[in-house]
C-alpha cells in the first residue's frame, strides 16, 4: 500500500468552520499533516456528495450527529470504506449544572438525552442550515443516528483511550476497530515565538492565560470567581459565542467590574502564542476537554497547565499538570494557584514533542485508513470509482 496514494474525502458539518474551533484546527491539521505522508485529503461539507473517485471517507463527530448520520448513510451506500473521528463526549453533567438559563429550564424538564436532542432537532429544522437533516433526525431518533453510524463505520478514532472506553459504555459493541489519534501541535513555530510583541502591544506579562471562546462550556465565569480576589492577573482570548448571549453579558460584566481581569477579544494565532509564551499559567476548566489544543500548545510554549480532570486531559499530561473540578470553584482555585506558586515547571515540552504533533497524528490516521481498508478488502486504490462489497448496502 506505500506506493500507491490514498484517496480520502473528510466530511463535516457546515458550522465547523464557520466559527472555527477545535474540530476545524483537527480537520485542517491533520489534512497538512497528511499531504506530506502522500495522501490526498480533499473536505467538504454537502451532505450528499460524490464520493466514487475516493478509497476512504472520513466522518466528524459522533456528539452533533444530524449531518454526519446523513453524510454516512450516503457514503456507505456508495460502498466506501467508513473512517469516524468522533469528537465524543457525554453532556449530561454540563447540561445538569453548566448551562444558563432558558437551557438550564429546558434541561431540568426535559431530563433525557434523547428528549433535549429531539427538541433541538425540531428548532434547527426551522433555523438551521441542512434542515432536511435535522429534520430526520427529529423523526428518526438521536440515539437511533449515532447507534447506525457505529455499524456503519469501519474505523473508529478517537482522540483518547476515555473517549472510545466512553463510546463502548454508551452504546455497546458496535464493530468497528479503535486505533487512538491524539491530537496534537505543530512543533516547527515553537522557536520562533517570542513574548515581547503581546508585551509591547498589551503591557501584560506573568499572568494566568485562559484561550478559548467565551462559552459555558469552557467555564471563564468560573474561573473569574475562582481568582477575582487574589489580584493575579487574568488574560482572556477568544470570541463570544453567538449561542450564549446570557453568559456572554455575565462574562463581560465580571471583566469590567475587575481591574485585574482583562479580556482581550479573538487575536490572530501568532499573537495568541506570544501570550502564552508572556503568561505564567493557562487555565482550561472546561467541562469536558479531549484535550484542548490550547493546553497543548500552552504545555509546548512554556505555560504551567491547569485543566479539567474531565475527559482526556489526564491521559495527556499525567501527573505534569494541575487539576480541577469545573463545578467547585474552591477546586479551581487550589489549583491555579498550586500552578501559580510552584517552584519549577513540569518537562510538558518534551513530553509533548514526543507524543502530541499533528505528524505523530497523521500516522496514526494513515494507519487507521489502511485498517479500514484492509478490513474490506481493498488495497488503497482498489475501491475509487467502484462499489464494494453489496452486503454493505443492506441496513446498518
Amino acid at each position: 500500500m506505500d506506493d500507491v496514494t490514498i484517496r480520502v474525502l473528510i466530511l463535516t458539518r457546515p458550522e465547523v468552520f464557520k466559527y472555527f474551533g477545535g474540530e476545524a484546527v483537527q480537520i485542517r491539521e491533520t489534512s497538512k499533516a497528511l499531504a506530506k505522508l502522500g495522501v490526498s485529503v480533499d473536505v467538504s461539507t454537502d451532505l450528499r456528495p460524490d464520493c466514487s473517485p475516493y478509497d476512504v471517507v472520513h466522518l466528524f463527530n459522533l456528539t452533533m450527529v444530524a449531518e454526519t448520520y446523513v453524510q454516512a448513510r450516503h457514503a456507505w451506500k456508495q460502498g466506501k470504506p467508513l473512517v469516524l473521528s468522533p469528537i465524543y463526549c457525554t453532556w449530561d453533567e454540563f447540561e445538569r449544572l453548566g448551562r444558563r438559563g432558558f437551557l438550564r429550564w429546558i434541561n431540568r424538564l426535559l431530563p433525557s438525552v434523547e428528549a433535549r436532542q429531539r427538541l433541538k432537532a425540531f428548532a434547527k429544522a426551522f433555523l438551521a442550515e441542512n434542515h432536511s437533516a435535522h429534520w430526520l433526525q427529529f423523526v428518526k431518533g438521536y440515539r437511533r443516528e449515532q447507534k447506525e453510524i457505529l455499524r456503519m463505520v469501519d474505523v473508529i478514532l478517537p482522540n483518547c483511550r476515555c473517549e472510545a472506553e466512553a463510546i463502548e459504555r454508551e452504546f455497546g459493541r458496535h464493530g468497528a476497530e479503535i486505533q487512538v489519534v491524539p491530537n496534537g501541535v505543530d512543533p516547527l513555530w515553537v522557536e520562533e515565538v517570542s513574548p515581547t510583541p503581546f508585551v509591547d502591544r498589551y503591557g501584560l506579562h506573568d499572568f494566568v492565560l485562559c484561550v478559548g471562546r467565551i462559552d459555558e462550556r469552557k467555564n471563564q465565569v468560573a474561573l473569574i470567581k475562582a481568582l477575582a480576589d487574589t489580584g493575579i492577573r487574568l488574560v482572556f482570548i477568544g470570541g463570544l459565542s453567538p449561542r450564549h448571549n446570557a453568559y456572554n453579558r455575565e462574562f463581560l460584566e465580571l471583566v469590567s467590574r475587575y481591574s485585574n481581569v482583562h479580556y482581550l477579544g479573538q487575536l490572530d494565532h501568532k499573537m495568541v502564542l506570544s501570550a502564552m509564551k508572556a503568561a505564567r499559567v493557562h487555565a482550561l476548566p472546561s467541562w469536558l476537554e479531549t484535550p484542548g489544543l490550547t493546553s497543548l500548545e500552552a504545555g509546548l510554549l512554556g505555560c504551567r497547565i491547569v485543566t479539567t480532570d474531565r475527559g482526556g486531559p489526564p491521559e495527556y499530561f499525567g501527573e505534569m499538570a494541575w487539576y480541577c473540578q469545573p463545578n467547585d470553584l474552591a477546586s479551581i482555585r487550589r489549583a491555579v494557584l498550586a500552578a501559580w506558586e510552584a517552584e519549577e515547571t513540569p518537562p510538558l515540552r518534551e513530553h509533548i514533542l514526543a507524543n502530541f504533533t499533528w505528524d505523530h497524528a497523521a500516522r496514526m490516521t494513515l494507519e487507521g485508513y489502511r485498517k479500514a481498508l484492509e478490513k474490506r478488502g481493498f488495497g488503497p486504490s482498489a475501491c475509487a470509482g467502484r462499489t464494494l462489497r453489496k452486503d454493505r448496502r443492506e441496513t446498518p
